[in-house]
């Protein structure tokens, strides 16, 4: 049984194939069924035995899939709701392991849940009864896949992309569109409008109150170039409350993808006014089609070419992009090319002293070793990516639907070496080959992007009264997670402008948030049983 959206090519898959697998080794079935089809679901095969169910979350992970078991009953769900706990044995408890885990690295809330008692499956794994999951679908596969030829590229990246669009699009109430001004929202945008039967009810920009970030020109622009009209919508200043980060703390992971709090109800609202039942994003497009400027690229290429990779023009090309001279960026690129290191995580400076998390947490970033570096950071970046599916305000009001995440797409660009993904030198250039017939120049050639840091920092800044009581007062700091006279010196508006650490900040507190109301959950549901 799949539960969920199942395809094969641009049309809805039909579930027999599964039924009349059923008999079969379940480890066999959920390989098919990867290989085979693609789409956003959980499937649960029917045992052979009397061991109870296996179940399969798909690779792209836009389907939460938690599971309990006990004795012969097994229970698989996407959501906690409280009357589903209640019922259910085990009793929860927090895993203080697992959070500390986020709290070293965010791109862990993609791995185990912070939940003791339910176990949530990871994207393109398989759970059995009494066994260890099986990770059918992993990204290092399909790096070790050999890769299309090269001038065969562009055209498949853009059957991917209009193909996954045409299938996510239809049987669609109504769409409302993010459009950004950049590249990767351009290249869903142009798909949508080649979807002839997308039913697209908005086309929608943001830009901060303040004028940063202001992409409208972009945005005005790609709307002249496929003749749809565009709302335009501002982002107050705001500062965080206790209410407002409870909001995304009652999901089974904390809600990352929430913490633009303005914007995510603001969204939430035009979604239910304009009819529309899916919102439809570009997020994620920036490590499928890999925009990270990193000498790492340079060294993916040594690792294909050995020496050769000196007279490579992508050597050149790269030097230009990172504005680095060639000798420098080779001689850093080529002591890179064999190791073995996952991306540092960028721990934040304020935590309890402790042995960092090195990513190992999550089955994406196990047998990485003989990777390519930049391909490393490429699988790490889209583990991070999967944070982008915690439950928010508006994906309880529509569907939230990221496309450059989907399957097929995925496994494209994963098997297709960095320096084909930036070739000429670009972030994402041969994204902006496939699509530059379909997009003005001006966003197809544009080498920079409006940045939104100071919004966010200053949503920090005028934050501090509420945030300094809330973390240094609060849970974390009393299961020692954090270093509280680390943490009191940098919550000073002098520090924020020195150190900008204003992203770790916002997160943290948003831990502390998660923390307190599963704690308050818990407690409740504890007393009614």
């Amino acid at each position: 049984m799949v539960i969920g959206d199942l395809y094969s090519g641009s049309k809805p898959a039909s579930d027999e194939p599964l039924s009349s697998a059923s008999s079969r080794d379940p480890v066999l079935v959920a390989k098919q069924l990867v290989t085979s089809y693609w789409g956003r679901y959980v499937a649960v095969l029917r045992p052979s035995d009397l061991s109870g169910p296996s179940v399969l979350r798909d690779p792209s992970g836009a389907v939460e899939a938690l599971i309990w078991r006990s004795g012969n009953v097994t229970v698989v769900a996407s959501t906690l709701p409280d009357f589903l706990l209640a019922a259910l044995p085990p009793k929860l408890s927090l895993d203080r392991e697992q959070i500390a885990s986020w709290l070293e690295s965010p791109a862990a809330i993609a791995g185990s849940s912070g939940l003791a008692g339910i176990h949530a499956l990871a994207p393109g794994s398989l759970s059995q009864p009494g066994q260890a999951d099986t990770q059918v679908w992993r990204p290092v596969d399909w790096i070790n896949t050999p890769p299309p030829p090269n001038d065969e590229l562009p055209t498949m990246v853009e059957g991917a992309v209009d193909k996954v669009v045409r299938a996510l699009s239809s049987d669609r109430r109504g769409i409302l569109v993010e459009v950004s001004g950049g590249l990767d929202s351009s290249i869903v945008a142009a798909a949508l409008a080649a979807a002839r039967h997308a039913n697209v009810v908005q086309w929608l920009n943001y830009r901060a109150a303040s004028g940063e970030g202001d992409e409208r020109v972009f945005a005005r622009n790609l709307a002249d170039a496929l003749a749809f009209e565009l709302a335009e919508a501002e982002k107050p200043d705001y500062v965080l409350t206790e209410r407002k980060l409870a909001d995304i703390s009652r999901g089974v992971r904390p809600g990352l993808s929430g913490l633009d709090c303005e914007r995510d109800v603001d969204i939430g609202m035009r979604a239910q006014l304009a009819g529309a039942d899916t919102i439809f994003t570009g997020q994620g497009g920036d490590m499928v089609f890999f925009q990270s400027p990193s000498p790492l690229v340079a060294a993916d290429l040594f690792h294909l070419r050995g020496l050769r990779g000196l007279v490579d023009p992508s050597l050149v090309n790269t030097a230009r992009w990172l504005r680095k001279s060639v000798w420098s960026l080779a001689m850093l690129a080529w002591s890179e090319r064999r190791g073995r290191r996952l991306p540092a995580t960028g721990r934040p400076s304020f935590l309890a002293d402790r042995t960092s998390f090195d990513g190992a947490a999550h089955p994406w970033l196990v047998g990485l070793e003989e990777v390519p570096p930049a391909k490393r950071l490429q699988v790490c970046s889209l583990v991070e990516k999967l944070t982008l599916y915690g439950e928010n305000r508006r994906s309880l009001v529509a569907d939230v639907i990221h496309p450059l995440l989907a399957q097929p797409i995925m496994e494209l660009c994963l098997r297709t070496p960095t320096p084909v993904l930036t070739s000429g030198g670009r972030d994402r250039g041969l994204a902006r080959q496939a699509f530059s017939h379909r997009l003005p120049d001006a966003i197809a050639g544009r080498r920079t992007k409006g940045s939104l840091g100071g919004y966010y920092a200053r949503t920090v800044a005028g934050s501090l009264a509420f945030l300094r009581p809330f973390l240094l007062e609060g849970r974390l700091a009393q299961m020692n997670m954090i270093n509280v006279a680390r943490l009191e010196a940098l919550l000073t508006r002098e520090q924020l402008i020195i150190r900008g650490d204003y992203p770790s900040i916002l997160f943290t507190a948003l831990v502390e948030s998660w923390v307190r109301e599963w704690e308050s959950r818990i407690s409740s549901l504890h007393g009614r049983s």
